[in-house]
């Protein structure tokens, strides 16, 4: 089966980032690196950045020496320092920590994609994926950020943060509105005042997607990942 993603313009990019300070620019330039697998140059950084080709080869130059950047067969990719600090503050969340056992448990029961994600604005930030070996593949990356209307992720933590959740339906579902050939379902962790703290969804190819199959173990998951989050902070608190 094939899967498409949908045109890079649906993946939000602070752009406005551009028109600030230097570190602002720095920060822009990072972010654009972080879209390309295989690297860009300083012209196609200059074009996707719409910024001058001195500043762009000042700023690189800058951040290289900080490690932030480094230099490949394709160009410039960002530094081993980001994947760094990326994997310390990976590990430092709480709510990672208490949802993987379940990430764990729905990946090997079904065999599929699972993803955890936050709010973060109107976007939804990937925090963790688990993966099969085999099969269909979602295109997608822990750090990766997409808009919260468009992802089963994002429309179940809206729904609740916006007082919309349903106790007798607490998931929402999505199909192949962000990628071709694959649907989407998701459930809200909640906090104790019922607010989203995150969601946990599972990514499945569209010909063998039902509701009754997949709702109630993601439901579960997302239930069990809240107890065990509430009882951390308890004993954080004691």
């Amino acid at each position: 089966m094939s899967i498409a993603a949908l045109q890079l313009s649906d993946t939000p990019m602070s752009s406005d980032l551009g028109n600030k300070s230097v570190m602002g620019r720095g920060l822009f330039i990072m972010e654009t690196l972080s879209h390309s697998s295989n690297g860009m140059s300083y012209a196609e950084i200059s074009r996707a950045t719409t910024l001058p080709k001195s500043t762009v080869h000042r700023i690189v130059g800058q951040l290289i020496d900080l490690g932030l950047v480094a230099r490949s067969r394709g160009g410039f990719i960002l530094g081993l320092r980001v994947f760094e600090w990326g994997s310390k503050a990976g590990g430092n969340v709480p709510l990672r920590q208490a949802a993987m056992p379940q990430l764990v448990a729905l990946s090997n029961e079904f065999g599929e994609t699972v993803h955890l994600g936050v709010l973060d604005g109107n976007d939804v930030v990937y925090l963790e994926k688990l993966e099969p070996n085999t099969g269909v593949k979602c295109p997608t990356q822990v750090g990766d950020r997409l808009r919260a209307h468009k992802t089963a992720l994002g429309k179940t933590m809206l729904a609740f943060k916006q007082g919309n959740g349903q106790k007798d339906s607490p998931f929402s579902i999505e199909r192949e509105e962000t990628f071709r050939g694959l649907c989407c379902i998701a459930s809200p962790i909640l906090d104790r005042r019922l607010r989203p703290v995150g969601a946990i969804s599972i990514s499945v190819p569209a010909d063998r997607f039902t509701v009754e199959k997949f709702a109630p173990q993601v439901r579960l998951a997302a239930e069990k990942t809240a107890r065990q989050l509430l009882g951390t902070t308890r004993q954080e608190q004691h």
